[in-house]
């Protein structure tokens, strides 16, 4: 109970903000009172579908109970195991604030699941569960896709100047973002970054993927480098791609596989 208890104490501290939140009031000033009142109902919209997004204990268990069933339904009985606690209790905890994600939510059942196969323990690590708590539901679906595809490439737009000095106009521009069908696929070099920070892939130039001219021409047409593309020759200064690939490292390449199906 005391798991549940705490659980329900997060809900409810969450979805009671929108209930606290004083009423401004200023009696010599009426035009800011009304400001301030209307301020406050737009906050308490904002936050009165909280309560629905944070996962109580018994949504949490239902669903590691169909998930895991499923994930783990053609395992034979005596090689599932308990999943150690260093890995369950911070991925269970997680799921109340990540559950209304659909991609997140999956991530961790996943881990949980390939935690209690014996076959499978040892390739989880503890760190595996803070790492999915650092990504955004985009990121996730960009994960998903990095488990399909070894490599995908990327491209650097450089501006050359006439005394050949030279500076990086775009950096890290891919199309990825829209492969994987992200909410904000304009982001990409912002998830790029973090994915890179967490250790689980590395951008690399100076190495093109065999066999992806058209891939890699493709980003290079994009809208959004064109316009850069056409200030550079406005400047009558020249421009050029420098192409790269978006690798998966080795220890990104286990929390795929023990995150993703």
């Amino acid at each position: 109970m005391g798991d549940e208890n705490k659980t329900r104490d997060a809900v409810d501290a969450v979805t009671g903000l929108a209930k606290v939140v004083p009423v401004y009031e200023d009696v010599v000033q009426p035009a800011a009172k009304e400001i301030g009142v209307a301020l406050q109902r737009t906050i308490h919209m904002a936050l009165a579908p909280i309560g629905g997004m944070v996962w109580g204990y018994e949504k949490i268990e239902q669903f590691l109970k169909d998930s895991l069933a499923k994930r783990l339904e053609n395992v034979p009985p005596e090689q599932i195991k308990t999943p150690s606690p260093q890995v369950a209790g911070p991925a269970i905890e997680a799921l109340k604030y990540t559950g209304h994600d659909k991609n997140l939510r999956e991530m961790f059942a996943k881990l949980l699941a390939t935690a209690m196969n014996k076959a499978t323990a040892a390739e989880v690590h503890p760190s595996f569960v803070e790492i999915i708590k650092q990504l955004n539901p985009d990121e996730a679906k960009i994960c998903c896709i990095l488990k399909k595809y070894e490599s995908f490439p990327v491209v650097n737009l450089i501006e050359s100047n006439d005394d050949g000095s030279f500076c990086i106009l775009v950096q890290n521009f891919s199309n990825l973002g829209g492969v994987a069908g992200c909410e904000f696929a304009a982001m990409i070099q912002s998830h790029l970054t973090n994915l890179t920070r967490l250790g689980l892939i590395e951008v690399v130039y100076g190495r093109q993927i065999q066999g992806y001219e058209q891939q890699y021409a493709a980003i290079e047409s994009r809208p959004e480098l064109k316009k850069f593309t056409e200030k550079i020759q406005a400047a009558n200064h020249k421009f050029r791609f420098q192409r790269g690939c978006i690798d998966r490292t080795a220890f990104g390449h286990l929390f795929l596989n023990a995150c993703i199906d």
